[in-house]
């Protein structure tokens, strides 16, 4: 599923993104996230799971609340010259489907 583009900056202007925050029912398999950055068409980047996100809370059983560190994908990006972005979550086909609550981007 893709998502956006997202317009991160207003005009004449780009921003810098560290993490995309997911929220989601802890039904299924997690999904792998994917980022394109500043473009519309192109081949998407992996940005693998970093924590459970605040770490200081303890772990949630009703709701997965997980950081992906955009440092942590294996091609390096750009992450402080984005202007827009799209975000695709890839999900395993199974039975059980994992709704999505929830999507920040930091």
């Amino acid at each position: 599923m893709t998502l956006g583009s997202f317009v991160l900056a207003a005009p004449h202007n780009v921003e810098e993104v560290g993490s995309i925050l997911l929220e989601a029912l802890p039904n299924g398999t997690y999904p792998t996230v994917n980022v394109l950055l500043n473009e519309i068409s192109g081949t998407f980047v992996n940005v693998p799971l970093t924590a459970a996100d605040p770490a200081q809370l303890p772990a949630s059983q009703s709701v997965w609340m997980k950081r992906h560190d955009l440092s942590g994908a294996q091609t390096p990006l750009a992450r402080t010259l984005i202007r827009h972005m799209q975000l695709n979550l890839s999900f395993v086909a199974e039975d059980q489907a994992t709704e999505i609550l929830g999507i920040a981007i930091d």
